[in-house]
């Protein structure tokens, strides 16, 4: 048994002998398959990937760079404009928002109604000239009859006039009873003008005052069949919707006594909103140098495949930098014809800048990043095989694309990036592989050869 044992333990150590031996008799061949410096194999063994000498580049044959997949694409100027995302939030259109005041101090006697027939209340629309309350203002009511006491004093002193006009040529008149018609009726005509005037500072329309002037026509002083109802009705103050719109507010009710100062409603055009978004101090120039019908946006809520853009602009860029965000306030307005959107709802703008002059496009594929540095590999010659690595200035992201910058900055080519070109080849497939062969290769190089 023991001898058993011994014969099992010496075919193992001979086994593993051998196959020690054989590695160290096959090193030779392997270094100068893996080491520039030892040349291409014999062409039994096929051709070899080599380092070209004096530069950061790889030399495949034609059947290994078919079997690794490698692919070239040129390189292109950017044409897809640069889309600046601005966070935000949506806001009443100050020019779209009205304080309803009434002109003349009262008593709210009544409140119009909607098309629900319920009276008018927060939440519903309104159109232009709809009725929204009714005042009864004894003030308005006394300065209009002040109207047509003046017009009707006025008419009497004329035929007044008049009569003595016609009595004056047989002199039967006296001159100082002339006179003194004349002057009643210019004084008369003084206190129409003070007493139109007075209404047209309180900003009684025109078509009211000749209203008053047509119900003066028939009515002789102190003779009026319902002088009442008439100074009720002269007295009522109606109060109107500006412009369609919504209302978002209301401060009275039937019977409340109001002045000139209060707010009984207010109105909001919501068709079109205001947007205020925050910008980037470093956004700042591009946008500063869009004029006119460049600055547009885009305007989404959330982000839901079934999200539609509201299409608007923007028209004011702040002067004043946040301290602690470093971003400026960008103003401007989204149209809202169908409602969707709503004052105080988180948005998102999306402005297409206009490409840079200088910036190419790269697909995804192509970049490599070593270290934290992004390196594309370069086709010199679109018909050899030779691909040189080489680092560039990315100047922004998409999925499927990466914008270079062609000429990098002084602070970029000192971190190594180098110019690019449009039109030059880069390898857009494969790049991982030629990566990782380079650098073995290059590994291989800065050995030492063994004796």
């Amino acid at each position: 048994m023991r001898t058993a044992r011994v014969l099992q333990y010496g075919v193992v150590v001979a086994v593993l002998g051998g196959a020690i031996a054989g590695g160290i008799l096959c090193a030779p061949a392997i270094v100068r398959h893996l080491s520039p410096a030892a040349g291409p194999l014999p062409a039994d063994e096929g051709a070899d990937v080599q380092l070209v000498s004096g530069k950061d580049a790889i030399r495949l044959p034609q059947q290994v760079a078919a079997k690794l997949g490698i692919q070239t694409e040129q390189v292109e100027r950017a044409t897809a404009p640069v889309v600046l995302e601005l966070a935000g939030t949506l806001m009443l259109d100050a020019d779209r928002l009205a304080h309803v005041r009434t002109r003349f101090a009262g008593e709210i006697v009544e409140l119009g109604v909607g098309e629900d027939k319920l009276p008018v209340s927060f939440g519903q629309p309104v159109r232009k000239g709809q009725l929204l309350a009714v005042i009864w203002s004894r003030d308005l009511g006394e300065k209009k009859s002040d109207l047509i006491d003046s017009l009707s004093q006025l008419r009497i002193d004329q035929e007044n006039l008049a009569r003595i006009n016609k009595a004056a040529p047989e002199g039967a008149v006296p001159d100082r009873m002339l006179r003194d018609a004349e002057r009643k009726v210019q004084a008369d005509e003084i206190a129409v003008a003070r007493a139109v005037r007075t209404l047209q500072s309180w900003r009684v329309s025109k078509e009211e005052i000749d209203a008053i002037r047509a119900e003066a026509a028939p009515i002789v002083r102190d003779k009026i069949p319902d002088r009442e109802e008439a100074v009720r009705q002269w007295a009522r103050v109606e109060v109107r919707a500006p412009f369609d719109g919504v209302i978002i507010e209301r401060n009275v009710a039937r019977g409340d006594l109001v002045d000139t100062s209060t707010d009984l409603f207010k109105i909001a055009d919501l068709s079109r909103l205001r947007v205020i978004t925050h910008a980037y101090e470093e956004d700042l120039p591009a946008l500063d140098a869009m004029k006119g019908g460049q600055r547009a946006w885009s305007i989404t809520v959330g982000s839901g495949p079934g999200e539609v853009p509201g299409a608007g602009g923007f028209d004011q860029i702040g002067s004043l930098i946040d301290p602690n965000q470093h971003t400026a306030l960008v103003m401007g307005w989204v149209d809202n014809a169908q409602g969707h959107l709503r004052a105080g709802q988180f948005v998102t703008a999306r402005i297409p800048l206009p490409p840079p002059k200088d910036e190419l496009a790269i697909p995804s594929s192509a970049l490599v990043e070593e270290g934290g540095r992004p390196f594309i590999f370069i086709q010199p010659e679109a018909k050899e095989t030779t691909y040189a690595r080489q680092a560039i200035a990315v100047a922004r992201r998409t999925r499927a694309t990466v914008f270079v910058r062609g000429e990098p900055s002084p602070a970029e080519q000192q971190a190594g990036a180098k110019p690019l070109r449009a039109g030059q080849w880069v390898v857009s497939s494969g790049t991982v592989q030629l990566a990782e062969a380079l650098r073995g290769l290059q590994s291989a190089a800065a050995k030492p050869e063994q004796p």
